[in-house]
């Protein structure tokens, strides 16, 4: 569908002069509004050349009632067709940190992941090149070319073609001569011979040109600031075209929420990495809970399990807990390589989750760096994400619940994907340990569609490849212990093909259920569980025959 993307370093610098002239040009203005008093939202509502459009939390975007005359430059071209200037202002309660870390995605796989976590209409993109990456000195820089398509709402889902946008993105701290630190996120439209429109694929193209300045308060909050034009793309009615654009410029108001998420999926892999190796100098330690010493009382709140009350043993501290402090935890591993989505449930505790919303993301970010995450591995895989994941069921409840599920294998014919852009399916199916290997190899598929918030209509697996080859790959998940990962111990698929990687479309055959922790771990954890059920049945032994032997004894006449 696209061909490989190689920037001439005319381009390199043509695009790195654009992200910076927007980013100037915006903080231009955030500072002469902050001069005035006027950056926030009370002076944009009484103002009547703004009109509210949409708000979320502490964030509220507004439009300009009557469009002034603009200047073709930084912000918009000539090929814009009517842009509206809307503007984001509000605050959100976090750190500086925490928000960059939630909003930096340098690679396709965390988009998809970031995708997945905030549960937005995001259904499919790709970095087509990369222009600076992000450094240990400078964890959260990016700026590149990237590809991606949005999904319809519900209610317009059928009525209305997804949308794709071909844009410079760039994200990154800056120091301000005042000493003030000054996170950004900036998208700017542009046209790339070769990455044209998509409408034979049912996809239109829209323009954005959006610029976010983030500023941390004393108060504990981020000052946000969005300012850009959007276009009334396609046909769709002025309205709806407004809510869909007002919506992007709010994606930021769940960063923390977001960075908060990564950092409990980061201490689950470190936990892993820790349980095989040790913790090697330089890794910041995973908040550990002191030993409870009563092995039949909760490790959290310390109150003894009482008769038909369950319990759970937490991954991140292996203690006991009971239902009121722990969550049922969803972690998404990505495979880096094929844009491959599965899901994994986990018992955390609320302690440690509190632990990790504490750890410095600054630091998780580098450590990833040197985890060499965002190397390069491959050509871009241009397509629609795979959401599909297998889940096995747990027959024993009082066991730890933590599955991991793996994709299933597509038996239709790849050539049937040529020249068609198809929606992904939601079929579903349960297997249990026992059938695991048979349910790998079905047709019948679980799709969790938690990119966008509809459903995909009755068809199989669509990836947008519909010209480059196409092979079929087994994946395992499995911790690599190569010194070539770095400090981080992050998991990665290990792939059993050796072939070339190209723009392809990927079938996928899962492997069955990955462990997680040693075999001893393992047993050890089913030992625990074990000691907690014989307790929980002793304790209700002696429930039942007090009450028996009260019964029996003779009243007195």
């Amino acid at each position: 569908m696209f061909p490989p993307l190689t920037l001439s370093h005319e381009q390199r610098a043509q695009f790195s002069e654009l992200a910076q002239q927007l980013l100037e040009s915006t903080l231009h203005e955030y500072e002469q509004l902050s001069e005035r008093s006027l950056y926030h939202p009370a002076a944009f509502s009484s103002n009547k050349r703004w009109k509210a459009v949409k708000r979320r939390e502490n964030l509220t975007v507004y439009r300009e009632r009557e469009p002034t005359p603009i200047s073709l430059g930084v912000a918009v071209d000539k090929h814009w067709k009517d842009p509206t200037l809307l503007v984001a202002v509000g605050s959100i309660v976090g750190q500086l940190n925490d928000v960059m870390y939630g909003v930096a995605t340098p690679d396709a796989a965390s988009m998809l992941l970031k995708a997945t976590i905030t549960k937005n209409r995001l259904v499919g993109g790709a970095v087509l090149a990369q222009v600076e990456g992000p450094t240990i000195e400078e964890p959260f820089r990016f700026l590149g070319i990237k590809w991606f398509v949005i999904a319809p709402s519900t209610t317009l889902n059928g009525m209305i073609w997804p949308r794709d946008l071909v844009f410079v993105e760039s994200t990154g701290i800056t120091t301000l001569p005042n000493g003030d630190r000054i996170g950004h996120q900036l998208m700017r439209s542009v046209t790339i011979p070769g990455y044209g429109h998509l409408e034979e694929h049912s996809i239109t193209r829209g323009r954005i040109s959006s610029c976010s300045i983030f500023k941390q308060l004393p108060n504990g909050t981020v000052d946000v600031f969005v300012r850009g034009y959007v276009e009334a793309f396609g046909k769709v009615m002025e309205t709806v075209a407004l809510k869909t654009a007002a919506s992007g410029f709010l994606s930021s108001w769940n960063a923390v929420g977001c960075a908060q998420y990564k950092k409990v999926m980061w201490c689950v892999q470190q936990q892993q990495r820790q349980s095989r190796h040790g913790n090697p100098k330089g890794i910041q330690q995973v908040p550990r809970k002191p030993v409870n010493e009563d092995p039949f009382a909760c490790g959290a709140c310390h109150k003894r399990f009482r008769a038909f009350h369950s319990s759970n043993m937490c991954i991140l501290c292996d203690m006991l807990v009971c239902s009121r402090c722990r969550v049922l935890w969803k972690l998404w591993e990505v495979d880096r390589r094929e844009l491959g989505l599965s899901e994994n449930d986990a018992i955390i505790c609320k302690s440690c989750i509190a632990g990790a919303s504490k750890l410095d993301p600054l630091a998780i970010a580098k450590q990833e760096i040197r985890a060499g995450c965002f190397e390069s591995l491959a050509r871009p895989v241009i397509k629609l994400w795979s959401l599909k994941a297998w889940r096995n069921s747990v027959e024993d409840k009082d066991a730890i619940r933590l599955r991991r599920s793996v994709p299933g294998q597509n038996a239709t014919d790849p050539q049937s994907f040529d020249g068609a852009l198809q929606d992904q399916g939601i079929k579903s199916t349960t297997t249990s340990p026992s059938t695991a290997s048979k349910a790998a190899s079905s047709t019948t598929t679980r799709a969790a569609s938690a990119a966008s918030s509809s459903s995909a209509s009755d068809a199989d697996d669509d990836y947008l490849d519909f010209d480059y080859q196409r092979t079929r790959r087994a994946q395992s998940w499995t911790l690599s212990e190569s010194e070539e990962e770095g400090e981080q111990g992050l998991l990665h698929p290990r792939s059993r093909s050796s072939s070339t990687q190209s723009y392809t479309l990927s079938l996928y055959q899962g492997n069955g259920v990955a462990a997680v922790g040693t075999a001893e771990q393992q047993l050890w954890r089913q030992m625990r569980a074990l000691q907690a059920v014989t307790e929980s049945t002793y304790q209700m032994t002696l429930h039942t025959t007090g009450i028996h032997l009260k019964n029996r004894q003779p009243t007195c006449s």
